[in-house]
């Protein structure tokens, strides 16, 4: 288990990136876990198909503090919600074992994840829900 926190997991769970609630944002997400108790709500504003004001806030374990700020990190900074499809699907290829060559390396903490099951389901907890209610804006 001691690989699974590495010192960048650690320090974004210390100080995660854009933490904070938005009650006022156009669209707010509850993420949550019942197997761990992780719960966070995830809120952003979209302008067409682009995702501005991306912020989350709640509790949980650090690998999912740490895997909600990496999502704001990367979705976070004015991303389109093809954009965003594609960067969790790298990200799912990366804790399932399958890095490829473009890879950020913001990923490459989450990169033993795989070999920890029971964590799975934590790391993607949020990139789970997020991407999840960007196709149904997409569709609508």
């Amino acid at each position: 288990m001691r690989d699974l926190y590495k010192e960048v997991i650690l320090e974004l769970n210390k100080n995660p990136v854009c933490f904070k609630k938005n009650p006022d944002a156009q669209h707010i997400v509850e993420a949550y876990n019942p197997v761990c108790g992780d719960q966070y709500k995830i809120y952003f504003d979209m302008e067409g198909d682009t995702i501005t004001n991306l912020s989350y806030h709640g509790y949980g374990c650090a690998i999912s503090k740490a895997s909600g700020s990496v999502l704001m990190k990367l979705i976070g900074s004015e991303k389109n919600i093809n954009e965003a499809v594609e960067l969790e699907s790298t990200f799912q290829s990366v804790i399932s074992g399958n890095k490829s060559g473009n890879t950020p390396e913001d990923f490459m903490a989450f990169t033993s994840v795989h070999r920890h099951p029971g964590r799975i389901k934590c790391v993607t907890l949020l990139w789970d829900e997020m991407i999840s209610a960007l196709k149904k804006l997409k569709k609508a």
